[in-house]
């Protein structure tokens, strides 16, 4: 009962500035970039001092995380990077984290095969098929929607999912 919940915090908002500011939508390039992205990491510790029984993290920890080859910013792997970390930032919110994967493929996860390939040849769930209470309680706008997707598949991507 005493665990926040959170429904977007700070640190997804500046992960996400920090995908805009590198890809040209917002202003600042990769320096503003690098800034959302070590905002974003830090503002992400932070929070756990939110929750009941934890201790805070030191900053020489902050900073040895930030230094760190696999995290530090780069701008050749600036995407990657923030989307990464936006996964790590959303571990108590799967579906964003699962939602943002499917938009970006970050971060490179590993296959979970769906029992017998079901036909799409990648062998990854992609979205939930619709409940089956669905196809007799709305029916027309159930059947017009498998018909616009091709089927009601989990391995089928919605019309965002490029990656």
């Amino acid at each position: 009962p005493n665990v926040p919940e959170f429904w977007v915090t700070y640190a997804q908002t500046s992960l996400l500035l920090a995908e805009a500011a590198k890809r040209g939508w917002v202003p600042g390039g990769d320096a503003q970039a690098k800034t959302y992205y070590e905002n974003g990491i830090i503002a992400d510790m932070d929070t756990y001092t939110l929750y009941p029984g934890t201790t805070p993290i030191s900053a020489s920890d902050k900073a040895a995380y930030l230094a760190h080859p696999l995290v530090a910013y780069n701008a050749t792997d600036a995407i990657k990077l923030i989307n990464t970390q936006y996964w790590v930032v959303c571990i108590r919110n799967g579906t964003e984290a699962f939602a943002n994967f499917r938009r970006t493929g970050f971060p490179a996860l590993t296959k979970n095969p769906v029992p017998g390939n079901l036909g799409n040849g990648e062998d990854f769930v992609r979205r939930l098929s619709y409940p089956d209470v669905e196809s007799s309680a709305n029916a027309a706008n159930y059947n017009a929607a498998k018909t616009a997707m091709g089927g009601d598949f989990i391995y089928q991507r919605v019309f965002w999912d490029k990656k």
